[in-house]
């Protein structure tokens, strides 16, 4: 049965497990860097940059798809292929969040309530209770589904096949 499951969605799994180790490494350089201790002032602003290499990712998973289908990729394709990675990455998320905040950056919510206090941002019951895993379990299950399916979209447009536009319309005709 496993098997069975495994083989048929191979590729979502594989790339499903690619993103989480790519955001796992994130985290971790993020870490390197000071973003969650000395310059958690910048983190903010770089832990943005995240978008890239997770859009770069699913253009490389629906390349790979759209590749094992002789090229002929419809967007109906690429959207539902692209929504199983998203689906599997959320599933997944609470415990790649568990492990950025407890093995790799252990630290990172002690650090962000203090600043967020020390600055005015917050109160600290308010930075205690947003800076906190639960709270970042939650964000990263809701934010990951909303922007994987925002990702799904716009790469399933993008890698759609012209050969399955041209079929579509040629049936029109």
């Amino acid at each position: 049965m496993f098997a069975l499951l495994f083989s048929k969605y191979y590729l979502e799994i594989k790339w499903s497990l690619f993103f989480l180790l790519m955001s796992l490494s994130w985290v971790w350089a993020e870490k390197l860097c000071g973003l969650h201790d000395i310059y958690i002032q910048e983190h903010a602003k770089y832990t943005n940059f995240m978008g890239i290499p997770s859009v770069f990712t699913y253009f490389l998973a629906m390349w790979e798809k759209r590749k094992n289908l002789d090229n002929v990729l419809s967007f109906k394709q690429a959207f539902m292929y692209g929504l199983s990675i998203t689906l599997i990455v959320v599933a997944l998320s609470p415990f790649m969040t568990y492990i950025s905040f407890t093995v790799i950056t252990p630290h990172f919510f002690e650090h962000a309530i203090q600043f967020s206090v020390k600055q005015g941002y917050m109160n600290s019951k308010d930075a205690s209770a947003y800076f906190s895993l639960d709270s970042y379990i939650l964000q990263s299950v809701f934010g990951g589904f909303i922007m994987g399916l925002i990702t799904t979209a716009i790469t399933a447009f993008i890698m759609k096949s012209k050969v399955t536009i041209q079929k579509n319309v040629s049936q029109d005709a």
